[in-house]
């Protein structure tokens, strides 16, 4: 759901999801997340500081 929203550049949900995530599972997802969206890579890079 999450790369799905960084496809969507869905800011919102995309936000959302990464607040529920775990750090882990942002940190396999982040090549993806940094691939289709530059708003939600920055806000998942903040995240798993």
């Amino acid at each position: 759901m999450l790369v799905f929203a960084a496809v969507s550049n869905s800011k919102s949900v995309g936000k959302l999801i990464i607040g529920k995530l775990s750090k882990e599972i942002i940190k396999e997802n982040l090549a993806d997340i940094i691939q289709h969206s530059d708003l939600l890579a920055k806000i998942a890079k903040k995240r798993i500081k």
